[in-house]
């Protein structure tokens, strides 16, 4: 079922949206730790440049690996999709949901971008919660991979009490923060994304108006409709949710 939607989909969205090459710093593969002329940044999210490094070792040819890695992600997100399908929500199809939402507009204009590791390992994590060895492996891909967003995350799915913590989920977090500062603390000083967002802070208040009625009427305003009827907005959990993730996207130039 799963495999007829994406081969039905998949030319569907590239032929709207085509192919793009975002992040393609191909030294990196080579070297994770090296320096880059542009965009220096996407060094704060290396996991996509630790695969491509293993995967360089046996294609020996960057462009190759970039693209592997790539469609590794997408690969790795559809099964992270599969199986929360398949142990959480029930069999209903999660996809269905995610088809008429930015979701793939969002992964395929921004393909290159380590979104599909960041998103699978929570549907990962979500999914396998109960296995410590799977949790604690979604968990350190989700950290290297966005390490800010990651953090949100564990905010969100304790509070909405997606799933029951326990002190090893904690733990497996503190680890993946440890493993990630070490390696952070590897870099040769860069403009991080703190840097760039405080550089561009100004533009944000400046726009505040414009931005915020973008946030809420959108391409995708018809998902209100839905988000109304259910009650949701009625629900506390809910509305601090959302204002927690319109503040963040409002601060880091998301809309």
């Amino acid at each position: 079922m799963y495999l007829k939607k994406v081969l039905l989909f998949t030319p569907i969205f590239l032929f709207l949206y085509g192919i793009n090459s975002y992040n393609m710093h191909l030294s990196l593969f080579e070297d994770p730790f090296g320096q880059i002329a542009s965009e220096e940044w996407v060094k704060e999210s290396p996991i996509q440049f630790f695969i491509g490094y293993v995967l360089n070792l046996i294609l020996n040819d960057t462009i190759l690996t970039y693209w592997s890695v790539v469609v590794l992600g997408f690969i790795f997100l559809l099964f992270s999709i599969i199986k929360f399908d398949q142990k959480v929500f029930a069999n209903m199809q999660v996809m269905k949901i995610l088809y008429f939402s930015p979701f793939f507009i969002i992964l395929f204009y921004w393909m290159g971008k380590p979104d599909t590791f960041t998103i699978g390992s929570l549907f990962l994590l979500t999914s396998f919660s109960s296995s410590l060895l799977i949790s604690g492996l979604a968990i350190f891909i989700m950290i290297f991979s966005h390490p800010q967003i990651s953090f949100i995350y564990l905010i969100l799915l304790k509070f909405l009490k997606i799933f029951k913590f326990k002190i090893e989920h904690y733990i497996l977090f503190l680890l993946g923060y440890i493993t990630y500062f070490i390696y952070y603390s590897q870099l040769e000083e860069f403009d991080d994304r703190y840097d760039i967002i405080s550089n561009e802070i100004d533009r944000a208040v400046n726009t505040v108006f414009t931005n915020t009625l973008a946030g809420f009427i959108s391409l995708f305003m018809w998902l209100w409709i839905p988000i109304f009827l259910s009650g949701l907005v009625k629900d506390k959990k809910f509305i601090l949710s959302f204002l927690l993730i319109f503040f963040i996207s409002f601060f880091t130039l998301d809309f």
